[in-house]
């Protein structure tokens, strides 16, 4: 997760989400991006998995649906970057993190 803010500091990250953007009904576009969520998603739900079965992440949601919300707010803080030039990635980054933890913890 803080490679993610980590990463998102870079300030060209705001316009590479904006080029994106621009080119998300390009078939090839949408299929990139379709694999690389579901590579995360394949490479977060095991470990979601055994965090819930050892008590470590919140067992009231099963484990897709606690990655899926871990990628929903992965997902949009570069996004909230390419359209908020307040929106600062280093000043966010403990938001970011804390509200990660707070969603997934037990």
């Amino acid at each position: 997760m803080g490679h993610v803010a980590e990463a998102s500091a870079d300030p060209r990250v705001a316009g590479f989400v904006r080029a994106v953007r621009a080119v998300m009904t390009e078939p090839e576009v949408v299929a990139a991006l379709a694999s690389d969520e579901e590579s995360v998603r394949r490479g977060l739900l095991p470990w979601v998995r055994r965090a819930i079965a050892s008590g470590e992440v919140r067992s009231d949601l099963r484990a897709e649906r606690v990655v899926a919300w871990v990628q929903a707010l992965l997902g949009g803080y570069p996004s909230r970057l390419s359209v908020d030039e307040s929106f600062d990635a280093v000043r966010e980054r403990d938001a970011l993190l804390d509200a990660i933890r707070r969603l997934i913890r037990a």
